[in-house]
């Protein structure tokens, strides 16, 4: 066994070890107990697309099934609509989610939900129900293989290309760029449902939507005013959709106390980051979650990754 093998090992078992350590805590437990835990998944698919690949988007059916089942033994599923109505929650309450629009959220995700009889929520990004690119994935794939790009922005990070991208600077680059064609980029960034497969699922008991901008543009990144459009785009065509809420996502988690006031204002009314961390005081504008795409975790991992706050 070589060292960096042997160092991995140590750190699974190590995260194990904490892992119920941790989830056992006294003030851990209470705090489940009494608050809400909300955790968020992205892709459900035996065969991951690359974005999804390269960036842990993605858990195996049988990974999502089993992590269902171990969530189950600690948590109380609940609705969006019991959040979003400030019902009672019952104790270890817990919320599960979806964001952007994976087909195999939709092919494999939510049958699997079905048949467990547990709820969902799921933040749908409209551009890529309709054929075209995610932003983020765009962005990223030309980090990934786009010398042009890599010239045309020399002082940028190419490993955050998602996260500092603007309508501005993508209009520009391509008017002035050579820029591979969108097949390439849709392949890189995989299938994505489709708009009447959505509305096959709404009045869906178990199933609910929320707003996540109409294309995956990283909000701080944004305008005000093109903050504003992307969500008042979006809130438009989902709002055909008889289970969409006035419920929102940060893509990428991002946001800032600014967007948090904006948001009010175009009436959504409750908001979605991606900071792991309960959430004791169920009626905040802002609600955390935990991000839990991780393949083959062992319980006790995944007790670890729910011990991070």
């Amino acid at each position: 066994m070589n060292v960096s093998k042997f160092i991995f090992i140590l750190k699974r078992l190590r995260r194990q070890v904490l892992g119920e350590i941790l989830f056992a805590l006294p003030s851990r437990r209470k705090q489940r107990e009494n608050g809400l835990s909300v955790f968020l998944f992205h892709d459900i698919s035996p065969t991951p697309s690359e974005f999804s690949s390269d960036f842990n988007l993605n858990l195996t059916p049988a990974d999502f099934r089993l992590t269902l089942e171990r969530l189950s033994d600690e948590y109380n599923f609940v609705t969006a609509d019991q959040i979003l109505n400030g019902s009672p929650l019952p104790k270890n309450a817990a919320l599960i989610s979806f964001d952007d629009g994976f087909s195999g959220t939709f092919e494999y995700g939510l049958p699997i939900l079905e048949c467990m009889n547990i709820p969902s929520l799921i933040f749908l990004n409209f551009a890529p129900l309709v054929g075209s690119v995610l932003i983020s994935a765009q962005a990223l794939y030309l980090a990934k293989y786009s010398k042009n790009f890599n010239e045309y922005f020399p002082d940028k990070d190419m490993a955050s290309a998602h996260l500092w991208i603007t309508p501005n600077l993508l209009k520009k680059f391509v008017a002035e760029s050579d820029c591979p064609e969108n097949a390439d980029i849709l392949n890189y960034q995989g299938d994505f449902v489709d708009w009447n497969t959505v509305k096959s699922w709404d009045n869906h008991p178990l199933v609910k939507f929320g707003n996540h901008l109409y294309n995956h543009w990283n909000a701080p990144s944004l305008t005000e005013e093109e903050f504003a459009t992307q969500l008042t785009l979006n809130n438009y065509k989902l709002g055909e959709l008889d289970s969409y809420l006035p419920i929102f996502a940060f893509p990428n988690g991002r946001f800032t106390e600014k967007l948090q006031r904006q948001l009010k204002g175009l009436n959504i009314e409750r908001c979605f980051t991606t900071i792991p961390k309960v959430n004791d005081i169920l009626n905040t504008f802002t609600l955390n979650r935990f991000c839990l795409d991780y393949s083959t975790l062992t319980k006790g991992e995944l007790k670890f990754a729910l011990s991070k706050n």
